[in-house]
Parts: C-alpha cells; sequence; structure tokens
C-alpha cells in the first residue's frame, strides 16, 4: 500500500456514521465519548486516479480537568470477510472547546486516508477497526469493531508480488560473529520493491551448519508515530520500496559454520506472495568463544 503524495479528487456524499456493531473496549471510564465517526465518502473509485478520504469524529469529555484528548486511528482493507495488508496507523491529538453552558466540552477530530489504488481485489472496503481516545487524567474511550465506520472502493487488482532488491548485512553487523554461549542474532538488510500495492512482510530464512534452518519474520508496522519494517527501520511512509530489518537468532549450543541466506518470501498488501530459493546475500560466520 503505498502512502506516496497523491493527487485528491473531489470528495462525494458523506458517508452516514456507522456505529451499529462497534464496541466499546472493557475497564473504560465512561467520562469520554465517540460518536459522529464517519467517512467523506460512501464509496470512492481510484482506478483513473488516486483519492484522499477524510475521516471526522467527535469526542466529548465530562472531565472538568481534561483540556486535551489524544488517541489513534487503526483502518484495514477487507476483501469480503478477510483483512488484508497491513493495519494503517494514524495518531492524533485534539483540543477540548466548550460549545454552550452546561455542556461537555468536545474535539472534533479529522484525519486523511490516501486511498491505495492496487489491491487484492476489484471491489474491497476500508473499515476503521479501532479508534481510541483518552484524555491524560485516566479517562479512556476505545471503540473497536467491524461496525464503526466504513467505505467501499473500487480499485486496480495487482496480481505480482515484491521483487528483492539488495539483501545486505545490516550497519555494523561483522561477517564473523563469536558466540560467547548465549546464542547470536545475526542482523540483515532486506531491501524490496512493489510500485503498485507495496510491501506487507516477509520472511528471511538462513541455511547453516548440519542443515540446520532459522527464520526472521518482518512486516509493515507502525510504532506510534512512524512507520517501521522490522525492528528499529524506518521506512519514511513508502511502501513501494521498502528497507526491513531482518533479525534471525541462532539458538545457544547451535554448532559454529557458516549461515547464508537461503530463501525469501515477500508479500505485498495485496496478499501477493513471492518466493526466492537459492539467493546470493552474504554469509556470515558464527565461531565459538
Amino acid at each position: 500500500m503505498s502512502l506516496r503524495s497523491r493527487v485528491p479528487v473531489a470528495l462525494t456524499a458523506a458517508a452516514a456514521a456507522v456505529l451499529v456493531g462497534a464496541t466499546a473496549a472493557g475497564a473504560e471510564d465512561r467520562a469520554i465519548e465517540i460518536t459522529g465517526v464517519s467517512f467523506s465518502v460512501a464509496h470512492v473509485d481510484v482506478t483513473s486516479g488516486d483519492a484522499d478520504v477524510v475521516l471526522t469524529w467527535t469526542v466529548t469529555d465530562v472531565d472538568p480537568a481534561a483540556l486535551e484528548v489524544s488517541g489513534s486511528v487503526e483502518l484495514r482493507q477487507f476483501a469480503g470477510a478477510t483483512a488484508v495488508g497491513a493495519t494503517t496507523f494514524i495518531p492524533y491529538d485534539a483540543v477540548l472547546v466548550g460549545v454552550a453552558p452546561g455542556e461537555a466540552p468536545r474535539a472534533t477530530s479529522r484525519v486523511h486516508l490516501p486511498v491505495p489504488r492496487y489491491g487484492s481485489t476489484s471491489e474491497a472496503v476500508w473499515r476503521v477497526t479501532k479508534l481510541t481516545a483518552h484524555d491524560g487524567n485516566g479517562n479512556f474511550r476505545a471503540l473497536r469493531g467491524d461496525g464503526v465506520a466504513e467505505f467501499g472502493v473500487t480499485q486496480l487488482v495487482e496480481t505480482d508480488g515484491p521483487v528483492l532488491d539488495q539483501i545486505a548485512l545490516a550497519p555494523g553487523q561483522n561477517a564473523k560473529v563469536v558466540d560467547t554461549g548465549g546464542g547470536v542474532t545475526l542482523d540483515y538488510r532486506i531491501t524490496a520493491s512493489d510500485l503498485q500495492a507495496g510491501l506487507w512482510k516477509g520472511r528471511l530464512t538462513l541455511a547453516g551448519p548440519d542443515g540446520r534452518r532459522v527464520s526472521s519474520l518482518f512486516s509493515v508496522a507502525s510504532d506510534g508515530r512512524h512507520l517501521t519494517c522490522g525492528f528499529g527501520s524506518l521506512i519514511n511512509n513508502i511502501y513501494d520500496r521498502v528497507e526491513c530489518a531482518a533479525q534471525v537468532d541462532i539458538p545457544a549450543g547451535t554448532p559454529a559454520g557458516t549461515w547464508t541466506p537461503a530463501r525469501l518470501a515477500l508479500t505485498d498488501q495485496a496478499g501477493n506472495t513471492r518466493i526466492l530459493n537459492h539467493l546470493s546475500g552474504p554469509a556470515i560466520t558464527v565461531t565459538a568463544a
């Protein structure tokens, strides 16, 4: 799913808020209410160009000490009942404002979702899967479930998996490592491209001594403010060419020897997977202390 800069298109009739079926998380303070959750469109067609859809909601807080609220929105595309691609995570902050004497302060927030042009099916649905709000005074509220809000999308179908650009050692990773007895972690960087749907996740497998194999998973995720792919690898909100951290653990007691990239599975945001064998990535030799 690419989040590159997009040319906005005209937004059509507003979609009504849909709260039927949404559930509130447990252990919450009812001082906060979230209402009026709605997208700016009921449906959008991105087959001929990019689109930017706006999500709006209102948070009301009856705590007189509360001055502002913050939280996050989580969105995901669904093909039928199946979730496809990574969760889109958007944080927000808003100042509470009094609207009339005797009424609780409220804040209306808006976030923009650049709608990707490519997916696994020609018709799909984007849904808010979770929406949270907290005020810093211990009051918290969350809506989650399929009924929070959604809009339909007509999109182009992507059928090809991502392309591997490079496998390299991470900065600071030596080609020779000494295991002092507790096992070691081998740190690789995987760079892959998918100009249509964008990279979602992958699995790197290393082949080692005596036919042993170990694997590591990596995926596009949010740490709250930034997109990452693998531990500590910022990707600057770009999905179409991504450098991911693949950190592979070699367990304690494993015989000394050389580990070489042997297999790589790459999956894009539309769910297409490309499997690569007989890789030519750099080897790392592990010796005992």
